[in-house]
């Protein structure tokens, strides 16, 4: 963040893990383009050290060709070979004293040649394991003591596991290196869109008055990307995503954002900010984690290349915090990050409190839209301003509009990748954008409670999602809208949830707390019910009700009573009594339907709830004088008893949400809504008695089939 330096400080850049993807596509471009810029001193070489076996011109010519695929345009000759004529390469094991020893002959060879002062700038482009032997090594061979040069080691994330291999890790590295040799990267750092957050906050005198509890209403942060893991998997699924994102990406950002000002730009008044802010996080607890922290796997995550096939690593994460001090106390903080997401992007959205209604009381406007400052960090870099504004004409209309500043309209220029502002730094020993150890400390002991929590949950399946999630967002916000209207009209209402797969994500997105419908649901008013249940108890993996259990109930404030379970874990006959009679004293003393909403999903073979083909339940005049609302049967393709709503109960209902996805549901949801008539063969066909009470939200693939389009 040099203010004043226009060229580094004369040095050899060794890059260790110099044949890797990082070092083709980021580290030797980002020295192009210092290069290309002016940055870079004429005493100034690269030395790259790798395990490939290959000559000094060879590897010249790979990474000319590698650097030209990164840039995406030609090269400017003059330029270029000035770098490749002082690109030097090494080959061995990182373990062998003698490729340092033979490391230590090169350098003072190429800084003889080249006239370069013994200032080595070393770069740790390998796996972590190997983090501790690279710099043992190194102190061995005298190329980490300081005495008229310095000396510098730029490490990779990860920065541990967790907070003791991290604090493990630290304690490898200082055996060798004093801590302001070491700079930890974080490229999200040297994003110019990040440490334009400093100058916006600090540069601007409008906003710093406003920039606390008292105006700010909560603060949303996103890292979405579009992508799976690629050819990551094997580091992913140690990692996931509450390690590889938001425990230094994110609170990265976040400490920026939150920060007070520091008394200057330098590098330890800067880090001394951002670690107080994470050291304000108060502590979470074991409720706090269950309630405040949401995860998710994407469905075919386990079948990406180097990926177990059981795996239980979350691609999907939302949590909210807070930060307990003066400026932030009670200002929530929604931290969000994911893989196969609808859009890749990464943005903070600063939202303050709505202004009072009271002076539109009279006038068409119901409500008063938030004011938001949105920092785009990518793609499309920029801030946006989001007001109220009165619409043309002669009554009192308001709608929202947007101030929008572009980073690429108004500098003409595109944002480069960032490594090349963190390697600059790196040669001045400007440390402001560098991880400081124990600002990785404070990450680790935010995150502990929740990867403890994690740990003793090994029964407990991650809800999977698919790319996009625009069809459980629907569904949610249409249940949430029905659920306010009853609560408005009476007080109180009533949900009917369901089994398997699909609605996995619809309950994670009604307790994810960077939701809006958490919020807007009034749980304290809202009873809920099962469609079906398995004969497990409900801490069983396969319990319809432990599911919901897991991903909703567990996450929001709904009183215990107000969950009316069906109790599997007793014998089918007697649960569906039991059931029958719950339903039967609700029905006694409810005014109108049943139920609210009565959310279902619809089998591969067409059964609804657990009314599968050729059901009793589907026989006319299976009810007797007085039907059943619940009822325990055996299903003979399953060879197992189920306990079910019956169709007097599931059709009972203010509102039918049919929610499906995928292809193996095309056949049998074409056969529910088009098909000839067959209803103990397809019992979705059911449905179609309650007309339009019944709304489907299903995506693409499961309309596949359809001749017309389904509602949704």
């Amino acid at each position: 963040m040099s203010s004043v330096r226009s060229r580094a400080d004369p040095c050899i850049f060794v890059i260790f893990g110099a044949s890797g993807d990082l070092t083709r596509t980021k580290l030797l471009p980002a020295i192009y383009n210092l290069a290309e810029s002016g940055h870079l001193p004429d005493e100034f070489a690269i030395v790259g050290v790798a395990r490939p076996q290959i000559d000094e011109a060879e590897y010249r010519k790979q990474m000319r060709e590698q650097v030209h695929q990164a840039e995406g345009e030609p090269l400017d000759p003059e330029k270029w070979k000035r770098i490749e004529d002082r690109l030097f390469y090494i080959s061995g094991e990182f373990n062998d004293p003698a490729l340092f020893e033979r490391l230590k002959k090169t350098l003072a060879d190429v800084g003889e040649r080249h006239h370069i002062p013994q200032n080595y700038l070393f770069y740790l482009a390998v796996p972590p394991d190997l983090f501790g032997t690279v710099v043992d090594r190194l102190a061995a061979a005298e190329l980490t003591a300081e005495t008229e040069a310095w000396r510098r080691v730029i490490v990779e994330k990860p920065f541990g596991y967790d907070l003791a291999s991290a604090r493990a890790l630290n304690e490898e590295l200082r055996k060798g290196l004093r801590e302001s040799q070491i700079y930890r990267i974080d490229h999200y750092l040297g994003k110019e869109t990040v440490q334009n957050i400093l100058a916006f906050r600090f540069a601007n005198g409008i906003f710093e008055p406003i920039w606390n509890r008292r105006y700010v209403d909560h603060v949303q942060m996103t890292v979405a990307e579009d992508a799976g893991v690629g050819k990551r998997g094997a580091y992913y699924d140690k990692a996931g995503a509450l390690r590889d994102i938001v425990q230094n990406h994110m609170f990265q950002v976040l400490t920026l954002v939150a920060m007070e000002p520091p008394i200057s730009f330098g590098g330890e008044d800067v880090r001394d900010e951002k670690v107080r802010v994470l050291h304000a996080v108060p502590p979470l607890t074991d409720d706090d984690v269950k309630r405040h922290v949401v995860r998710a796997q994407y469905g075919g995550f386990t079948k990406e290349p180097n990926v177990g096939p059981d795996s239980r690593t979350e691609t999907f994460v939302a949590m909210r915090l807070f930060i307990d001090n003066w400026r932030w106390a009670g200002v929530p903080f929604y931290l969000r990050t994911g893989k196969r997401l609808p859009h890749r992007v990464t943005e903070v959205a600063v939202v303050f409190k709505r202004a009072p209604l009271m002076l539109f009381r009279h006038t068409p406007v119901n409500e008063l839209s938030p004011n938001a400052l949105v920092l785009r960090i990518q793609p499309n870099e920029g801030i946006a301003l989001c007001f109220n504004a009165k619409c043309p004409g002669p009554f009192e209309r308001l709608d929202t509009v947007t101030m929008d500043f572009s980073y690429a309209e108004h500098f003409k220029t595109e944002p480069t990748t960032g490594y090349e502002t963190l390697l600059f730094d790196a040669m001045i020993g400007d440390q402001t954008l560098f991880h400081r150890m124990d600002m990785v400390e404070a990450g680790w002991q935010v995150v502990e409670p929740i990867l403890e929590d994690w740990k003793k949950k090994t029964r407990e399946r991650l809800p999977p999602y698919e790319a996009g999630t625009a069809m459980s967002a629907a569904a949610a916000e249409r249940i949430t809208s029905l659920v306010e209207s009853a609560i408005a009209s009476r007080g109180v209402a009533s949900v009917t949830l369901t089994g398997g797969s699909t609605p996995d994500l619809l309950y994670g997105l009604l307790a994810d707390p960077t939701r809006p419908w958490r919020e807007r649901i009034d749980w304290q008013r809202l009873h809920l019910f099962w469609s079906d249940e398995r004969q497990v108890p409900p801490d069983h993996p396969e319990s319809n009700y432990g599911l919901a259990d897991r991903l909703l109930l567990s996450h929001v404030h709904i009183p215990e009573t107000q969950a009316h379970r069906i109790r599997g874990e007793r014998p089918a006959s007697d649960a569906g009594r039991l059931y029958d009679a719950v339903l039967r004293e609700r029905r006694n003393h409810t005014v109108g339907p049943l139920f609210d909403v009565m959310l279902l999903g619809i089998g591969d073979n067409a059964h609804i709830a657990s009314i599968f083909p050729y059901s009793p339940l589907l026989v006319p005049g299976h009810e007797g004088e007085t039907p059943l609302l619940a009822a325990g049967l055996f299903v003979p393709e399953l060879n197992a008893w189920r306990i079910t709503m019956t169709p007097a109960a599931l059709f009972d209902s203010a509102a039918i949400i049919m929610i499906a996805a995928g292809a193996s549901k095309a056949d049998a949801i074409a056969a529910a809504l088009e098909g000839p008539l067959d209803v103990p063969r397809y019992p979705a066909q059911l449905l179609r008695e309650a007309g339009d009470r019944v709304e489907w939200i299903i995506d693409a693939a499961a309309a596949a089939r359809l001749r017309g389009a389904p509602r949704a």
